[in-house]
Formats: structure tokens, sequence, C-alpha cells
């Protein structure tokens, strides 16, 4: 049995590198709708559409453009691009796009200097590759389930969190992805309240 928990925690993949998360659910009729988290609002932000002009101008003075007009944090990860081999203010980048989404702009943009970004906390980081999984993964994290279905408490997490948490598809045709799971934690790695949900169910 314990094999079987093992392979099935396994399964289930954390895909970093601000991919679209589930939304969080309709609010009923009467109840108040809840305050979007950090990471609801960046995705909103990156789903938007937009027009983009930027020639020659550096990478942190865009950034700093595009925080203010959509009114979230963007922090450029300057000790890796300095450990990169780059000044950060002296990375000009070159972007002409009509009616694209954030996400295509800000990808293009950055990926002038092979970097990427991914939601950790209340910011968008950008950063390396590697840099963005580990820091998504080991982000603080709090969560309060109580007989919640593994299915729907993954849901939740990864639209609060931002981060994709994909169900192998054996676990979900098994519907051992429907078994709740019941845990409060507070001050956690992302990662590891994943591996707690995982076994629980």
């Amino acid at each position: 049995m314990r094999s079987f928990v093992s392979r099935w925690c396994a399964a289930l993949l954390l895909t970093a590198l601000a991919l679209p998360a589930s939304a969080a659910p309709a609010p009923k009729a009467g109840e108040k709708p809840e305050k979007a988290s950090a990471a609801e609002t960046i995705k909103k932000a990156l789903d938007s559409t937009n027009n983009f002009d930027f020639s020659g101008v550096a990478l942190p003075a865009v950034l700093n453009t595009l925080a203010e007009q959509y009114k979230i944090n963007i922090t450029l990860d300057r000790t890796v691009v300095q450990q990169m081999g780059f000044d950060p203010d002296s990375m000009a980048v070159e972007l002409k796009m009509k009616e694209g989404k954030m996400r295509s702009a800000l990808r293009a943009l950055v990926g002038q200097y092979n970097l990427t970004f991914a939601t950790v906390g209340d910011t968008l980081l950008i950063t390396t590759e590697e840099i963005a999984v580990y820091r998504q993964l080991k982000q603080r994290v709090a969560l309060d389930f109580d007989s919640v279905p593994l299915s729907k408490a993954t849901k939740e997490m990864s639209a609060k969190y931002g981060v994709n948490v994909v169900i192998d598809p054996r676990a979900v045709k098994s519907k051992a992805a429907e078994n709740v799971v019941t845990l409060q934690v507070d001050d956690v790695p992302f990662e590891a309240a994943i591996r707690l949900m995982c076994e629980m169910a």
C-alpha cells in the first residue's frame, strides 16, 4: 500500500512557469464573492489583451511599466541575472505586438535573455526556469481543508498560489482523486503540503 501511495504522489505533476491555473468557483446566490488572491489577480493580468511596443528599452524599465499598468508586482531576479553575466539596466529589449496577451508579450520579452516568469506569493518573478520551479515549490503556504476531495483541494491550491497541479489520469479513472483530505497547516512549503495531501488520499 505504501509503495502505491508513493507512486501516486509522484504522479502529481507540478508545472510552474505561470501556466494558466483554474479559476476560483463562482459564488452561490446570496453569497459575497471572495476576494481574489494575488495569484488570481496576476493570472487575470497575464490573460488580458493589449498592444505592446518597446524598442531599445531596458528590461527593468519595461517591467516597471507593465507593473504600473496592470497593478501587479513584477520583480526581476537581479542576482540570477548578474550571475548570468548581464547588467540588468543594460538589458535592452525589442517587441512590437498588436492585440496580444500580456502573457505572450512578457514571454517574448524575457525570452530574449533566456528567462521566464512564475507567480511566487504575490509577485510575478522574472528569473531562470530552474529557479522559477524551485521558488514556486518552496513558497510557504497555509491550508485549511476539512473532508475535501483531493481533486477539489488541489484545484483550490492551484488557483490560490498560481501553480498548476495535474493529477495523473489513472488516479482520476480509479476515483482515487475523489478521496477526501483533512489538513490544516500554516507556513509550510507548497511541495510538502501537496505530498501530505496525497498520502492522506
